[in-house]
């Protein structure tokens, strides 16, 4: 059945992914492949691994995708990354990726910790920045995410062996189209999944402020909000495995302040939050100390992601 894209919006969180014609599939991996040849086209990810990751825990609404290079000099070392995803309400178009002190699994079922993951991501993001397209930096799609309930559609068929991932292209975004395979690899019927959630804009534009938002606009000026963002936003780049902890930043922001929101001392929090962390930080930026600067945003989001990861 293929879904109107007008009516995409609508669905709930969980339903994620719309079936899709055979022409605008042949279209969307068209495109990829031309724009990226040096890049694999399609990952097998099989069935198996996929509900297990969807079971890890009810809070699970569906996996966000995610795409890393674990060797940047080589396309294909290309990596697909299972994240499981909660949702703040039934029509969450954004998600938030749950952090998960176990790790995560690739295509092929290796466990990869956060910090791996997220240095695949921007290596991954910085060899695709690097391409003749509008993107920058910032607007590299990083994963697409499916609903809980649209993957549990497309592998309820009992011969359902694998999932192939391909790879598409749509103005710029990375739209993958995903086909059920039986036990020999081989497609046995006409269904495609695509019109996914797109990371970005998802991921750097959800209904949940970041935490250094939150914590600043509660505590100070948004002139100092300014001189974290250009730092973050460029210097950090420029800096060692500055694109790695740009990628944890946006990655783990979305949970934690989901998860500040819902406590009855949120304002505690974030104050300890603002003087332990943002002050210290702002005190490094604005002597223009960066090297010391980076170092110190290392410490403190790793020791808010080991705070904030849940265990299954």
């Amino acid at each position: 059945m293929q879904i109107p894209k007008e009516n995409y919006e609508l669905r709930p969180t969980t339903h994620i992914g719309a079936y899709i014609s055979t022409e605008l599939f042949e279209t969307l991996k068209h495109n990829y492949v031309t724009a990226f040849p040096e890049m694999p086209d399609a990952v097998t990810i099989p069935k198996a691994l996929i509900e297990q990751v969807l079971a890890l825990s009810p809070q699970v609404a569906g996996i966000r995708f995610m795409y890393g290079l674990t060797d940047i000099q080589n396309p294909q070392s290309l990596k697909v990354f299972l994240i499981p995803c909660t949702a703040q309400h039934e029509y969450d178009q954004a998600t938030q990726p749950l952090i998960h002190q176990g790790g995560y699994y690739d295509q092929n079922g290796s466990v990869y910790p956060l910090l791996e993951v997220v240095a695949a991501i921007g290596n991954f993001v910085t060899h695709m920045a690097a391409k003749d397209l509008d993107w920058v930096h910032k607007t590299v799609t990083r994963g697409n995410f499916y609903g809980k309930h649209s993957l549990q559609g497309l592998m309820k068929d009992e011969q359902c062996a694998y999932i192939l991932f391909y790879f598409g292209l749509e103005e710029n975004i990375i739209k993958p189209i995903s086909k059920a395979l039986n036990a020999d690899f081989q497609a046995f019927d006409e269904d495609q999944l695509d019109y996914t959630s797109p990371c970005p804009p998802v991921c750097f534009n959800t209904d949940t402020i970041c935490f250094t938002e939150s914590a600043v606009g509660a505590f100070s000026k948004e002139a100092e909000l300014e001189l974290h963002r250009h730092f973050r936003d460029t210097i950090l780049l420029e800096m060692e495995e500055g694109a790695t902890y740009y990628e944890l930043y946006y990655f783990i922001s979305p949970l934690i302040m989901t998860i500040i929101n819902e406590e009855s001392h949120r304002e505690v929090i974030l104050k300890e939050i603002y003087e332990t962390k943002i002050l210290p930080f702002k005190e490094l930026l604005s002597a223009e100390r960066y090297e010391e600067a980076t170092t110190f945003l290392k410490v403190a989001l790793q020791e808010l992601a080991g705070e904030y990861s849940v265990v299954f």
